[in-house]
């Protein structure tokens, strides 16, 4: 039993490597990640991805965004970090300075935390662009708000150590007074120690547009103790209308 609960532990070491989450990052470790996706329309995207779908006589519009994300675990419960993206075209920035706090006892099975965080989000100057964003001046900016609770298990599976998560944030743009549910469902298993294979269900709701579901299969190869490779399929479910792909680069210190 000591031994399998020693391997459970080490599989959601490894597992808690992963951006954000009920698991502290632990005193003095730290953590930093960037990522690209592209995206383009649910048709094109779907074909070019084996979904199926029809190819459009028209080039289809594709969607870029680039993310930076680091942890920095300050004791062994705080977690301070900072959650950054750019969409590109138009490129609209957004920078969320956060600290996550677990509340329940290491030894447990089930883990809590607790995140507040705040930023600003930046809109283009361009002045096509900015006439689309109602209240806010070419270049504009305002503040956002992002309280969030994460929850955690870790389980044993016959082909590894598993675990299951759900991430939920509210984002609150002030100037808009919009509230933006967004909520991260993930199921994954570590087979190995050097591999991680998930499934994740994102969920938002961005205010003038239907509720999105997007699925995120994810698979995570480290080559060396403190790099690991990442890459992902994109596709929205329901409420959204692309699909396409992510890759990013995790390094841990």
């Amino acid at each position: 039993m000591m031994i399998r609960c020693l391997t459970c532990c080490l599989a959601l070491a490894w597992a808690s490597a992963a951006p954000g989450g009920a698991w502290p990052r632990g005193k003095g470790h730290a953590f930093l990640s960037f990522a690209y996706e592209e995206t383009v329309e649910q048709g094109t995207g779907k074909a070019a991805l084996g979904f199926g779908g029809t190819m459009p006589e028209e080039e289809p519009e594709s969607f870029g965004f680039s993310s930076v994300y680091a942890e920095l675990g300050v004791t062994g419960r705080l977690t301070l970090g900072i959650d950054a993206g750019m969409d590109h075209g138009p490129d609209t920035y957004q920078a969320i300075l956060f600290a996550s706090l677990s509340v329940t006892p290491a030894e447990w099975r089930h883990q809590i935390a607790l995140e507040f965080g705040m930023g600003q989000r930046d809109y283009p100057a361009d002045s096509n662009d900015a006439a689309n964003l109602a209240d806010l001046r070419p270049g504009g900016t305002e503040r956002v708000l992002r309280p969030g609770l994460s929850w955690g298990m870790g389980f044993g599976t016959p082909f590894g150590n598993g675990w299951t998560a759900v991430d939920a944030r509210l984002e609150l743009r002030m100037t808009h007074d919009d509230a933006i549910p967004k909520i991260d469902t993930t199921i994954g298993i570590a087979p190995g120690k050097r591999s991680l294979a998930y499934l994740q269900l994102q969920y938002s709701d961005y205010p003038d547009n239907p509720p999105n579901w997007r699925l995120v299969p994810t698979y995570v190869f480290r080559p060396v103790e403190w790099l690991a490779l990442e890459s992902a399929l994109l596709w929205d479910a329901e409420g959204g209308d692309r699909a396409g792909l992510r890759a990013g680069i995790w390094l841990e210190f």
